[in-house]
């Protein structure tokens, strides 16, 4: 009985490391450098947004609800996006998609619109 229950404890833990371990290899542990981060950012918004949101420095929205992207910064703290963006995001007006991102992607899509606020 006692090397029964030797063995149950052992292929227990044995399963536990091995499940541990491929949890740690299945995402590197590494920092995007900021270039990277700023180009993947970009082809999102590019992709996803221009459609409806301004994505310049002084072009109008496409849509007349879609508020211009510089100006996101005026309406919340973009960090505020971060669960909506992870969890889907949804809005108020119905055209705006629902989309739920990974999160490098989500920090990516923040860095980049950072950057792009206006004054």
């Amino acid at each position: 009985m006692i090397k029964q229950s030797y063995w149950g404890i052992s292929a227990l833990i044995s399963t536990l490391l091995i499940a541990a371990c491929a949890e740690q290899t299945s995402e590197p542990d590494f920092e995007t450098p900021v270039e990277e981060l700023m180009g993947q950012g970009e082809a999102m918004v590019e992709n996803l947004c221009v459609e409806c949101h301004a994505i310049g420095a002084d072009d109008a929205s496409a849509h007349p609800a879609a508020p211009p992207l510089r100006d996101l910064s005026k309406r919340l703290t973009l960090e505020d996006l971060r669960a909506p963006l992870l969890e889907g995001i949804v809005t108020r007006h119905p055209d705006m998609p629902e989309w739920a991102f990974e999160p490098h992607h989500v920090d990516a899509l923040l860095y980049y619109l950072e950057q792009l606020q206006s004054e």
